[in-house]
C-alpha cells in the first residue's frame, strides 16, 4: 500500500504545542536553578571573609609578640584592606590603648556578594570571639 505524501508531511518535526511546553519546562527549570545557584555562590564566596579574618588575625598575634601592643592600622601590617577574592572590605578597630582588636569583613556594596543579606558582615576579636550578622554564619 502506498502513503500519502500528505501523511508524511505531517509526521515530521515538532508541533508549536510541543516546541512551547519545551520552553516552559526549560523556564520552569531555570527559575528554580538560577536561585539556587546564586545561594551556593553565596555561600562559596563567605569563606574569604573568614580566611582574610583568620589570617589578619595571626598576623595581629605575631606584632604583639614583637612589640606587646596591636598595631594603630593594618597598614602597619602591611595588609590590605580588601578580601585575598574581593568580595569583603575589611576593617580593623584598636580597642583598650592597643592592647585589643576588632577585624570586620563587610561585604563589598558592588559585588554580588552585597546581596548575601544573611551574613553580610563578619567579626573577629582579639579573644577570639567569632560574630557577625548572625553567629551561625562562621
Amino acid at each position: 500500500m502506498k502513503q500519502s505524501k500528505h501523511h508524511t508531511l505531517y509526521s515530521q518535526g515538532l508541533t508549536l504545542i510541543e516546541l512551547m511546553i519545551t520552553v516552559v519546562i526549560l523556564g520552569i527549570i531555570a527559575a528554580v536553578a538560577v536561585p539556587s545557584y546564586n545561594q551556593y555562590l553565596q555561600n562559596a564566596r563567605r569563606s574569604d571573609a573568614r580566611l582574610a579574618l583568620l589570617r589578619i588575625s595571626n598576623e595581629m598575634e605575631k606584632f604583639y609578640s614583637n612589640n606587646l601592643r596591636y598595631p594603630d592600622s593594618l597598614g602597619q601590617l602591611g595588609v590590605s584592606s580588601v578580601s585575598p577574592d574581593g568580595y569583603y572590605d575589611l576593617s580593623y578597630t584598636s580597642t583598650g590603648n592597643a592592647t585589643g582588636y576588632s577585624l570586620t569583613a563587610a561585604a563589598k556594596s558592588d559585588e554580588s556578594q552585597a546581596k548575601d543579606t544573611y551574613c553580610a558582615t563578619f567579626t573577629l576579636d582579639s579573644s577570639g570571639e567569632e560574630g557577625g550578622t548572625h553567629d551561625d554564619c562562621w
